[in-house]
């Protein structure tokens, strides 16, 4: 529960003090950081959940109970809400004695992580409860000019955030989303407007297969990659296909390949091998290059980023009949997305 605050329309109050965190919300922190990766990244999302979860309960507590909705795709990072048509990014820690926080450059430049409104939160997880530390909106913080940190991330300051999280209250009760201009990714709704395929992997058991999927023969024939053809298959036959992957940024165009390796179990269950790897002239994938795979949920189960590496490659996992699984290639603020069933 939150502080009481006082008549919500008096906008003038103070911030309140503390937002205490209950036993359930320790509970599903704990689940939701339930994810592939680091130490640090599951302690990241477990922090962000608290988060969250504080900033909820106390719009909830001070907006009548409005409609919140979590947006959890990138808790090991960030956390979002959205209410009313407005978008929050909470920039979550574990203390503020820095008087400042680190913050990624995508949140800011890439149009998909952007939010109208970013959220200092304070977890103090021992304590059992939540501070919020000050906002700012997504118009004045691209005013800024922010230091650079170490690498993709900014310093942002205490200083530039208002601590009176009431007047955040009063643009999200009383104003309109639009108020606050974010950018689109045009890339994304370009490919919102045509049916996006969805790869059949049964299918492909039967030999039935997707426009657009190329064989190892197809791309050696074309001189898109090098005869790495391995040693005759085993009698459990796998199949394996490939997409080519395009990003066009300016002028410069960046093309990976992702192989897709598929093998029939038992239990109507497919072992999947997901790999990403260069093309024929390339020595490397290009620097920073990520390879994601998201569950039939959407949420993220791993992640691989290229550091001067000669391919990118998933740890090999199963797919259920009737499941759904997502493959996202993205660099910087491009990406693509691929989907697949059983």
């Amino acid at each position: 529960m939150t502080n009481k605050i006082i008549e919500t329309s008096d906008f003038r109050l103070l911030m309140p003090e503390e937002i205490w965190l209950e036993e359930e919300d320790y509970e599903l922190a704990q689940k939701l950081s339930e994810i592939e990766g680091t130490e640090a990244q599951k302690w990241q999302a477990y922090i962000n959940s608290l988060g969250m979860f504080a900033l909820e309960k106390w719009l909830k507590d001070s907006i009548n109970n409005q409609e919140i909705q979590r947006l959890i795709d990138t808790i090991d990072t960030h956390a979002y809400l959205q209410q009313k048509g407005f978008k929050l990014c909470l920039i979550t820690q574990e203390d503020f004695l820095q008087e400042g926080m680190i913050i990624n450059q995508k949140i800011i430049h890439n149009p998909d992580y952007v939010a109208h409104f970013y959220v200092a939160m304070e977890v103090l997880e021992e304590d059992e409860s939540a501070i919020l530390r000050g906002f700012i909106s997504y118009d004045k913080l691209t005013q800024l000019s922010l230091p650079n940190f170490e690498k993709d991330t900014y310093w942002l300051s205490l200083d530039y955030l208002d601590p009176e999280p009431n007047h955040l209250l009063m643009t999200c009760k009383y104003l309109d989303p639009s108020v606050i201009t974010l950018p689109t990714n045009v890339i994304q709704e370009v490919k919102e407007t045509v049916e996006q395929t969805i790869y059949n992997l049964s299918n492909w058991l039967e030999g039935i297969f997707e426009e657009g999927l190329q064989t190892l023969d197809e791309l050696i024939n074309t001189g898109v990659m090098e005869n790495v053809r391995s040693s005759p298959r085993s009698v459990s036959e796998k199949i394996e296909r490939f997409i080519l992957i395009n990003f066009q940024k300016r002028e410069v165009t960046t093309n990976v390949i992702l192989r897709l390796e598929i093998e029939a179990l038992e239990a109507e269950k497919i072992g999947v091998k997901v790999k990403l790897i260069p093309l024929k002239n390339q020595r490397y994938l290009p620097s920073d290059i990520q390879l994601r795979r998201y569950s039939n949920a959407g949420k993220l189960k791993q992640q691989k980023i290229a550091k001067q590496k000669e391919y990118l490659e998933l740890n090999p996992f199963l797919v259920r009949k009737g499941r759904q699984f997502t493959i996202e290639v993205s660099i910087d603020e491009l990406s693509v997305t691929e989907t697949f069933q059983v």
